[in-house]
C-alpha cells in the first residue's frame, strides 16, 4: 500500500491563507459587533437623556408659565384698580351699571389676553358682579385665592378648580377707596387650556390635567364642559376626569397609556406605549392647587417617533458601514495572501526546477 504524497507547495499555501483569514474573519466579526453595540448602548443613552431632559424641561416650563401668566394678569389688574369710574358704581351698587362699563372691557382682555372670568366681589366675599355671567350674584366665595388676598391684603395668585370642574388660573386683587379702606375684591381668571396650549408649542408634548372625581359633582362638571366646549365623557376613566388638555390631544392618545383602564396609581410614573404607529412616553406630576391640595396628575404625552426613527437609522448606519469596513478589510486580506503566496509558489516552482536540473 503506498503512502499519501505529501501536500504539494500550492496546497500549503492555500491551507495558510485559510488558516489566517478565519481568525481574522473572527476577529473583525467580534470588532464591529462591539462596535455596533456599544454604539446601540451610547445612542439609547443619549435617547434617555434627550427624553429627560424634555420631560424635565414641560415641568419647568409649567411652572414658569403659570408664574409668567400670573404676572400678567397681575398687571391688567392694576388699571381697574384705579379706575375711580368703575369704583363708583361699585360703592353704589350699581350692578347694571358696573356691567356695562365692563362689558367692552371684558370682550377686549378676552380677545387680546385669554381672560375668561371678571369678578367683583365685596368685602365680605360675596360675589357682586360676574362680568362674564352677570346673572350669577350673591353667592360667598371661599376659594383660597381670595382667603389669601383677604388675610394678606395683598394680591393672590393660583390655579384653582372651580364649582363646575373647569381649572382656572386666577389673580385677586383687594380694592380700595381713596383713603385706602378696603372695599372689596377684584379678580380676573384664565382657563388652563390656553397655558396648556402655549406649553404644547413650545415644548412639542401633549399634556392632560386629570381630576380626581370624588372633588367634583358630575351634573356640574358636565356642565362646565358644556360651558366652555370641551369634550365630556365621566366615565372615560375609572376614577378620573379629563379637566383640561392641550387642543390637538385627544382621547385615542390617553387610551394608548398601559393604566388608563386602572387609573389612580396606574397611571403616575413612566411607561412607554404605542398608538397609531407611533411611539409615546408618557409621564406625569402631581396636579395641585393654589391651597397645595392635590387634585389629580398632569399627565404628559412625549411623541417619541422621530426620535426613535433617527436612531434606528443611525444604527442602520453603523452596521452597514460595519459591514462594508469588515467585507473590505476580508477581500483586501484575502488578495494580498493569494498574491504572497503565488510568489511563495513561484519561487518555490522555480527553486524546484533548477535542483531537478542539476541532479
Amino acid at each position: 500500500m503506498s503512502e499519501p504524497s505529501p501536500p504539494t507547495m500550492r496546497q500549503r499555501s492555500t491551507h495558510y491563507q485559510r488558516a489566517l483569514l478565519l481568525p481574522l474573519t473572527i476577529a473583525i466579526a467580534i470588532l464591529m459587533t462591539t462596535v455596533v453595540i456599544a454604539e446601540y448602548f451610547r445612542e439609547n443613552q443619549a435617547l434617555e437623556t434627550e427624553r429627560e431632559r424634555n420631560v424635565a424641561a414641560v415641568r419647568d416650563a409649567f411652572g414658569l408659565a403659570i408664574s409668567r401668566d400670573s404676572d400678567k394678569l397681575g398687571a391688567t389688574l392694576k388699571p381697574i384698580i384705579r379706575n375711580a369710574y368703575l369704583r363708583n358704581f361699585f360703592l353704589n351698587g350699581e350692578r347694571e351699571g358696573l356691567r356695562n362699563a365692563t362689558g367692552e372691557l371684558f370682550e377686549v382682555l378676552r380677545r387680546d389676553h385669554g381672560i375668561t372670568h371678571f369678578y367683583f366681589i365685596d368685602k365680605n366675599r360675596k360675589m357682586f358682579l360676574r362680568v362674564q355671567r352677570p346673572e350669577s350674584f350673591g353667592d360667598q366665595i371661599d376659594r383660597t385665592t381670595l382667603l389669601q388676598a383677604e388675610q394678606s391684603g395683598k394680591v393672590a395668585a393660583g390655579l384653582e378648580l372651580g364649582q363646575k370642574g373647569v381649572f382656572t388660573l386666577r389673580v385677586v386683587e383687594p380694592w380700595l377707596d381713596q383713603v385706602g379702606n378696603r372695599i372689596g375684591y377684584i379678580e380676573l381668571g384664565m382657563e388652563i387650556d390656553r397655558t396648556l396650549a402655549q406649553l404644547h408649542e413650545l415644548t412639542g408634548v401633549d399634556l392632560f390635567l386629570l381630576v380626581d372625581k370624588r372633588f367634583l359633582n358630575r351634573a356640574q362638571w358636565e356642565e362646565g364642559m358644556d360651558m366652555i366646549g370641551h369634550l365630556k365623557d365621566w366615565d372615560l376613566i375609572p376614577d378620573k376626569v379629563v379637566a383640561g388638555r392641550t387642543r390637538n390631544a385627544n382621547d385615542v392618545l390617553l387610551a394608548a397609556h398601559p393604566g388608563f383602564q386602572s387609573g389612580g396609581a396606574a397611571l403616575e410614573g413612566r411607561y412607554r406605549a404605542r398608538s397609531a404607529g407611533r411611539s409615546i412616553e408618557f409621564s406625569s406630576r402631581p396636579l395641585t392647587d393654589a391651597s397645595g391640595r392635590t387634585l389629580g396628575l398632569v399627565l404628559m404625552a412625549h411623541d417619541l417617533t422621530a426620535m426613535e426613527t433617527r436612531q434606528q437609522r443611525f444604527l442602520a448606519i453603523i452596521i452597514g458601514a460595519a459591514l462594508v469596513f469588515g467585507t473590505a478589510v476580508l477581500l483586501i486580506t484575502n488578495r494580498a495572501l493569494a498574491r504572497i503566496c503565488a510568489e511563495q509558489n513561484a519561487v518555490a516552482e522555480t527553486e524546484e526546477e533548477a535542483r531537478q536540473a542539476g541532479t
